[in-house]
C-alpha cells in the first residue's frame, strides 16, 4: 500500500495539461529556432499522432 505522502509528492510531480502544452510550445519553439526552420503544425500533428499510436502498442514491438 502507498503512503498519503508518497502519492502526494507523485500529484505534486505530474505535470497539469497547461503545464505539457506549454512545454510542447516551447519544445516546438526550439526545433523551429535551432533544427528545423519548415516545421509546420502538420509535422507536430503527425508526431503526436505516431507517439499515441507507439503508447496504445498499435507501433512497433517488443522482443
Amino acid at each position: 500500500m502507498y503512503s498519503r505522502a508518497y502519492v502526494e509528492r507523485i500529484l505534486a510531480a505530474t505535470p497539469t495539461e497547461t503545464e505539457r502544452a506549454e512545454r510542447t510550445a516551447r519544445a516546438v519553439a526550439y526545433v523551429r529556432a535551432h533544427l528545423r526552420e519548415d516545421l509546420t503544425e502538420d509535422d507536430v500533428r503527425d508526431a503526436r499522432e505516431r507517439r499515441a499510436a507507439i503508447t496504445a502498442g498499435q507501433v512497433g514491438s517488443r522482443r
